[in-house]
């Protein structure tokens, strides 16, 4: 990637008129609404832009940590004052073009589908007929891990605490849906599974489902993390890892190539994401609040 890349993160507040920006010459300015940008809740650099006047999804493989900082202190900032702010990004270096795409997809697509991508192709090493175990279905990686799974070929089976979710994730092709009531489901798991258990674990709730996680696991299974929304600092079972040959391995976000993989999938309509709302800009505080609530499925989008 080249190290002349050009970032330009500005912070947007709610109801504001005049809500354009420049990218090195190549974004074309133009006030909103007549051609929005797009940004996605939960996955602050990922999102649709215009890059010469065509269409282009960006990747979130450059630096996120800036974006996640501008979009946190434009949030911070407006707290308790009644006002949402939240950050355009955009790395035009690295973007690839969706054609005549539906953008609010490609916004919604991008940043989960990469994630989820590294997490099962490269870390995991996902292969056809696999059996995979997406805890917590329902949030973008998650959607987008099932997504990807079934590509594959593989058998999958998810979990949450909603009966609703697991129904939709039926409907999306999930071959299993476990109730998660707050005790073990990892029983459940495994007589999914004749007994065998899972090959790959893909999950981002953390503390919460670590130790069902593990207990579900075949041996030689891998479990593949991208999150701890439930916390950091989960009991586990080492008897089980190291006499089960089990893996625990770590994964955020993705390369340039790898975007490139998996949105050559997204334009052929291989993959495509699951969209749960989209907001304008002045209702962010509605559109967070039902994120924190967990009652979203799929991804928000905001349409600028």
């Amino acid at each position: 990637m080249t190290h002349r890349l050009q970032l330009l993160a500005r912070l947007w507040i709610a109801r504001s008129q005049d809500i354009a920006a420049r990218l090195a010459g190549l974004l074309r300015e133009e006030p909103l609404p007549h051609r929005p940008l797009l940004l996605v809740a939960g996955g602050l650099v990922a999102g649709a832009i215009l890059v010469r006047g065509l269409p282009a999804a960006m990747s979130p493989a450059l630096p996120c940590w800036l974006a996640g900082l501008a979009a946190v202190a434009g949030w911070r900032q407006a707290a308790g004052r009644g006002r949402q702010r939240l950050a355009t990004v955009a790395v035009v270096a690295a973007s690839v073009a969706i054609g005549d795409a539906d953008p609010v997809q490609a916004a919604a697509f991008a940043l989960t589908h990469l994630t989820a991508w590294r997490m099962l192709v490269t870390r995991a090493r996902l292969q056809a007929g696999m059996t995979v175990l997406i805890p917590g279905i329902g949030g973008g990686v998650a959607l987008a891990a099932l997504g990807i799974a079934r590509h594959f070929g593989c058998t999958t089976i998810v979990t949450s605490r909603h009966a609703a979710k697991l129904e939709r994730a039926r409907q999306l092709g999930a071959d299993h849906a476990v109730l998660d009531s707050g005790k073990d489901w990892s029983r459940e798991v495994r007589a999914a599974t004749g007994g065998r258990g899972v090959d790959i674990v893909a999950e981002s709730v953390g503390k919460a489902v670590h130790m069902a996680c593990i207990k579900s696991m075949a041996r030689g299974g891998v479990l593949v993390t991208c999150g701890c929304t439930t916390g950091p600092d989960p009991a586990t079972d080492l008897t089980r890892v190291f006499w089960n040959q089990l893996s625990i391995v770590g994964s955020t976000m993705g390369s340039m190539d790898e975007f490139r993989s998996v949105m050559a999938l997204f334009r052929a309509g291989a993959l495509k994401p699951v969209v749960d709302e989209v907001f304008r800009p002045e209702d962010a505080a509605a559109a967070y609040a039902r994120l924190e609530a967990g009652e979203q499925f799929g991804k928000i989008v905001f349409r600028w």
